[in-house]
């Protein structure tokens, strides 16, 4: 029996492995994984069959046929698993040509305009306000002859340019000339919580804490035996470690260093990284207390404003359904900012 059974067990080993099994696709980044195995079960390759009877060479131009977003594909066979292997293609973006104007990004003294397409509504040195218009996204049809900086804009269409402006920001930071020193002595207590599942068992309390001065730390430790499952044990670890501090004194060019790097991290995170700095300037600025120092820093940027919003065509409208302010020689245009 044990030699029969070995047997059968070697022969049932070499019929199964002769199946497929399972069916994986790489290589996929946009396009739907789904849709290629539906597009191979439709030419024939799915878990159950034989790999005997599956026409490896029809299925791969079977799929490419119906998958026209792949570029290249091979199928083969690891085991019990069939492995599909495509590359997408690479499709070029196509470009919006949708009406719209060009709007100010934020406040600023127009510092360039550069128009590759619609009709310029601001010059150099003007100063715009965030929402301003920059550029209308508009044909210029004609010139009035008796005041040719007039423009009447004819047919809608997508504005385009590099408008440049001068920007300026500014950041505050301060710093006490009175400092404390926080130094770890090394005596630490700790306190453990094992949880399971919902329930929490508290194995070692820190009932009276001995330390004035303290810094507490949490770690989570969960046994990854039952991971996969709705159930869970998880061990909580507080730590709290004992502290020693010291006050000194710092003079003031100290301070005013501190409150100077701080007033540069400050408009580090508002700056854009593509802003051109042109001037820093530092100020010192009065304090209501004597040991606190405050520090201003003002930034002048050049940096692109310009931002893209949508003009909507409007049709089956009458003119009176229009906001004057809104009207357009051109007629069934309304633009408004999204």
């Amino acid at each position: 029996m044990l030699l029969a059974g070995a047997v059968f067990f070697v022969i049932a080993l070499n019929i199964l492995c002769s199946y497929i099994w399972f069916v994986d696709v790489v290589g996929v980044k946009t396009l739907p994984r789904e849709k290629i195995i539906e597009a191979a079960q439709s030419a024939g390759l799915r878990p159950g069959l034989p790999k005997s009877e599956v026409d490896l060479h029809k299925v791969e131009n079977q799929i490419m046929a119906e998958t026209p977003e792949i570029t290249w594909i091979s199928i083969s066979f690891t085991g019990t698993r069939a492995l599909i292997e495509v590359v997408e293609k690479t499709l070029p973006k196509l470009e919006d040509k949708t009406p719209a104007d060009i709007v100010a990004a934020k406040d600023c003294v127009i510092n360039e305009i550069i128009v590759v397409s619609g009709i310029p509504a601001v010059k150099k040195g003007d100063t715009v306000r965030k929402g301003d218009l920059l550029i209308k996204g508009a044909v210029a049809v004609r010139e009035n002859p008796e005041e040719p900086s007039t423009i009447i804009p004819g047919k809608p269409i997508r504005a385009n340019g590099i408008i440049r402006g001068r920007v300026w920001y500014e950041g505050y930071g301060e710093a006490e000339m009175g400092k404390t020193d926080y130094q770890r002595t090394g005596a630490e207590t700790v306190g453990i919580v094992c949880a399971v599942g919902k329930k929490k068992f508290t194995l070692k309390s820190v009932t009276d804490m001995p330390y004035s001065c303290y810094e507490y730390e949490e770690i989570n430790k969960k046994i990854p035996l039952w991971r996969n499952t709705g159930f869970s044990v998880e061990a909580i670890i507080m730590k709290y470690r004992e502290l020693k501090y010291n006050k000194y004194q710092i003079t003031s060019e100290e301070a005013r260093e501190i409150a100077r790097t701080r007033a540069i991290g400050v408009l580090q995170d508002i700056t854009p990284e593509n802003a051109c700095i042109l001037s820093r300037n530092f100020e010192l600025l009065p304090s209501p207390e004597a040991d606190l120092v405050r520090v201003k820093l003002s930034v002048e940027t050049i940096e692109d404003i310009g931002i893209i919003t949508k003009l909507i065509v409007l049709e089956n409208i009458s003119q009176e359904d229009i906001p004057i302010e809104s009207r357009c020689n051109y007629g069934k245009a309304v633009d408004f900012f999204q």
